[in-house]
């Protein structure tokens, strides 16, 4: 496996997370698949995953430094009136 390949759901086409050289990596924040017999099934929904080449993001580099990687776009919250 050279270079990272995206795992996306078929079902919901959720990006689950990145396989680079045989390992992989769960997006930050997200729900880890679910290990099946000889493949993974995406924690959401249960649909298979499908891996496609595609560029390695930048948290993903971080994270093989080791460097913690922070969570993909973090929640607004509001204040109630009172």
């Amino acid at each position: 496996m050279a270079g990272a390949y995206a795992g996306s759901c078929m079902l919901c086409g959720r990006t689950v997370g990145y396989a680079v050289a045989g390992i992989f990596y769960t997006r930050p924040g997200g729900r880890r698949p679910q290990p099946q017999v000889r493949h993974l099934r995406c924690g959401d929904c249960g649909g298979d995953l499908l891996f496609e080449l595609d560029v390695m993001p930048a948290w993903l580099a971080d994270l093989r430094e080791g460097k913690p990687a922070s969570p993909v776009g973090s929640r607004a919250y509001r204040r109630r009136a009172v």
